[in-house]
């Protein structure tokens, strides 16, 4: 029970340090959108991590046949067979990480030895002499990737030359002392310190290393070190290549900016990280230190650390669990394989029987959990290409409802649609229904919010050629003249932009966690509210005083709320899309409850009398994106009749004058694109 305690307590304490370690690295480089951390890893591509898995196993394949061609070395006792070796080799990556300083490393050792009746020596000298390969492998990778820079004129930014000089002066002592330092060392020891080299201990650790020295030079003599270092090169090739693509599977959907990073650049992070790791600090499985080194090499190259932290984070976090997947299923499928454990079972078949059969079960339990959890990450994450442009549903017939209830309204409507092959911004003129497209811009443009005089919009573009709406990281918030055509982009990493009352300012989502005010006239911004870690901030909206905010909370669980200015906060009820109604009478949001799921509720600012708004009649009843106009006469809307997703569904936009019955909304467009986020100008 004791022992048992102190792993806990010991496992605790190295939990605890990591974390702390993490916490100081995101405060010490400004990464104060830790909470943008699941979006990250919801918006990993499935590709990178796939291909990550395919390299990991390559590598643990090349792995083992180097421990095996080590061990055969110049010994006389044939080799263990080669499915245990590659079950010891994929739980020696597990472990690695485990325990700082690579003390995981011992598992290898302990698994050889007693499953697989590999003598000491022979496990050290093996495990000793793949480490000093895999370092050589490195040096020679550096110069070969120092070469290239130089031939292709790339600049990593990073002092290459010091780094081989580090690099290699340890690696040829630690290599020198390997293969001829033992045993002079072991005769020096026995010559100055008789008395304590004859001590029990002191004699059997001095005999195991001549014992160890022994294997190394039966190793060098076997005429195998080209061949070693060759297949070491082509283990780090499969590891550095696997982590490069999880790293642009991590970067790419959420960091524009560190997906510029060559692959030069990364392995200096990911060598920096294994270094971090390598520390003799008591960290779970590396966490803390392994970031702080990566960050380090790509601050170095130019990159944010900022930046860096949540996506080395990321990657860690994605790594880790790769490898313990793996390793926890080739250390459970060791009991069976290892010939100790063979004979072991043979003495209880039913018993095996029954571990066997739990085995699998937890096998296919885990694969059925991954299996899920992919399918709901790919929903998550939204769509990966964009959605078909559409065409055109209905004659012009259609409108005649739509053109006798705006008759006397004079305005108009602005929307993101991709009808046009893309999501641009359109205008619709009221009363005569006429539509024009705003902007055509090859990125994706969406959540349009009009100005209170009606003479600019806000709204949010992209990054990249498409991202989903789910992804709320990469967009820039832009500002755009209706009259002029004159935009500027007034914040990059923002999303979700609303109008302040005075026009003068927009408040918008930064990182998914901070609502940010902007102010346009000085290009200044106050942080108005930053969410706890795990929390997204979607939709905010202020009232007209600019010291109340309300906005969509997910995680745990979905609600709309309102912030005071002092932080405190009052959850409204479910759904989301939260505004404020004219003159800060009423708030009004999205929630459950309609006949395809979707209504319009509204409530008091305090939240109290809260009540059904609206619902359309079937088939368009799945409501979202609803603007009342200033008048507070007037909720343009868009609804489906069916499916979910904000920027790939055939939305279409709907106006009704509030108080009457809901089959009185009209419909105003008619086409099988995306038309969604509508904002309503009335002229008074």
């Amino acid at each position: 029970m004791r022992l048992f305690f102190n792993v806990v307590w010991k496992l605790a304490l190295s939990a605890g340090i990591s974390l702390g370690l993490v916490l100081l690295l995101l405060r010490l480089t400004g990464a104060q959108a830790a909470t943008n951390l699941p979006a990250v890893l919801r918006n990993t591509l499935m590709s990178g991590i796939a291909a990550y898995v395919g390299l990991h196993l390559v590598g643990i394949w090349l792995r083992a046949i180097r421990f095996q061609m080590l061990i055969a070395a110049g010994s006389t006792v044939p080799p263990p067979r080669f499915v245990p070796v590659l079950l010891v080799s994929a739980v020696r990556n597990m472990a690695v990480d485990m325990l700082p300083a690579r003390l995981g490393e011992l598992a290898y050792v302990a698994l050889m030895n007693r499953g697989c009746r590999v003598s000491g020596d022979r496990c050290v000298s093996s495990l000793s002499l793949s480490f000093a390969f895999d370092m050589l492998a490195l040096v020679v990778l550096l110069i070969a990737l120092a070469g290239l820079e130089v031939l292709t004129g790339t600049d990593s930014r990073f002092p290459l030359g010091s780094l081989l000089i580090g690099l290699s002066i340890p690696v040829a002592l630690f290599t020198a002392a390997l293969f001829g330092g033992i045993r002079p060392g072991v005769t020096l020891i026995q010559g100055l310190f008789r008395r304590l080299a004859a001590t029990r201990l002191v004699h059997a650790v001095l005999q195991f290393l001549l014992r160890l020295a022994d294997a190394i030079a039966a190793a060098a003599r076997a005429g195998i070190v080209l061949r070693v270092l060759g297949l070491s090169v082509l283990v780090r090739l499969a590891k550095y290549t696997g982590l490069f693509l999880l790293y642009r599977a991590v970067t790419g959907p959420s960091f524009a900016e560190l997906q510029e990073a060559n692959f030069l650049q990364v392995l200096l992070a990911l060598i920096g990280g294994e270094a971090g790791a390598a520390l003799a600090l008591p960290t779970l499985m590396g966490f803390g230190a392994y970031e702080a080194g990566a960050v380090v090499a790509l601050a170095w190259s130019g990159f944010s650390s900022a930046s860096a932290t949540v996506a080395m984070l990321a990657l860690h976090l994605w790594s880790q669990a790769v490898d313990y997947a793996i390793g926890g299923l080739a250390l459970i499928a060791f009991l069976f394989f290892a010939p100790t454990a063979a004979q072991t079972w043979a003495a209880y078949p039913r018993l095996r029987r029954v571990v066997f059969v739990i085995a699998l079960a937890g096998l296919m339990a885990t694969l059925a959990a991954g299996g899920w959890w992919h399918a709901r990450a790919v929903r998550l994450a939204g769509a990966v290409v964009a959605p078909p442009a559409g065409v055109s549903a209905a004659a012009q017939e259609a409108l005649r409802p739509a053109l006798a209830l705006v008759a006397p309204l004079r305005g108009f409507i602005t929307w993101s649609s991709n009808r046009d092959g893309n999501h641009n911004l359109y205008r619709m003129a009221l009363p005569d229904l006429t539509i024009t497209r705003i902007t055509d811009h090859p990125h994706p443009e969406n959540i349009v919010r009009l100005s209170p005089d009606g003479t600019r919009v806000a709204f949010m573009r992209s990054q990249e050629p498409w991202v989903s709406l789910r992804n709320d990281l990469q967009w820039d918030v832009v500002v755009r003249d209706l009259a002029s055509g004159v935009e500027r982009v007034v914040a990059q990493g923002g999303h979700a932009p609303s109008w302040a009352a005075d026009g003068q300012s927009l408040v918008f989502i930064r990182n998914g966690s901070a609502a940010v005010i902007h102010h346009l006239d000085t290009g200044m911004e106050t942080e108005f509210y930053r969410a706890s870690p795990g929390v997204q901030l979607q939709t905010p909206a202020l009232d007209s005083t600019a010291s109340r905010l309300a906005v969509s909370v997910r995680g745990p669980g979905q609600y709309t709320a309102v912030i005071d200015s002092d932080g405190s906060k009052l959850k409204i009820a479910g759904g989301c899309q939260i505004a404020w109604g004219p003159d800060d009478a009423y708030l009004y949001h999205v929630d459950k409850g309609g006949r395809d799921r979707n209504a319009f509720y509204r409530a008091a600012p305090d939240g109290s009398d809260r009540r059904f708004w609206l619902d359309l009649p079937e088939p368009n009843s799945h409501e979202y994106f609803p603007r009342v106009s200033a008048d507070g006469a007037w909720i343009v809307f868009a609804s489906a009749a069916s499916g979910h997703e904000h920027d790939t569904e055939d939305y279409e936009l709907f106006l009704w004058k509030i108080g009457t019955p809901a089959e009185a909304a009209v419909q105003l467009t008619f086409h099988t694109g995306n038309d969604s986020w509508p904002d309503i100008y009335l002229e008074r």
